[in-house]
């Protein structure tokens, strides 16, 4: 009986540090990318975003700002940030971040703008 109970309790523990869930992260976001970014927002699979995580309603560039990642998220996931051209707002989704192993990110502009895309990242440690 004691056995089965010890044997029960090691594998909880297991599953709970293996899932890379977290109660909730407070992550650094330095928006380089010569655009003023009016949203940001995260997601675990890409589909279902959050509510916007900017505590101020714009965020230019060459700023910076700490956001926290919502309770429950794993340490992978999407980040959405949303701009203006123009006069027209823009989404875009940005490529997976991991939350746990980086301090933060810097958002930049791609000089490429490749298949579309206008905005990419890189860690900040």
């Amino acid at each position: 009986m004691k056995k089965s109970i010890i044997t029960f309790m090691v594998i909880g523990l297991i599953t709970l540090f293996s899932s890379n869930a977290f109660s909730q992260a407070d992550f650094k976001v330095l928006n380089s990318s010569g655009y003023q970014l009016y949203g940001l927002m995260v997601s675990q699979d890409g589909e279902e975003w959050s509510e916007d995580l900017l505590t101020e309603s714009e965020f230019p560039s060459n700023t910076q700002t700490i956001v926290t990642i919502p309770e429950g998220y794993n340490c992978e996931i999407y980040f959405k940030v949303s701009y203006m051209v123009d006069g027209q707002l823009y989404e875009e989704v940005l490529s997976i971040a991991n939350v746990c192993d980086h301090s933060g990110m810097k958002i930049k502009a791609n000089p490429n703008g490749s298949s579309g895309s206008w905005m990419t990242t890189q860690y900040l440690d």
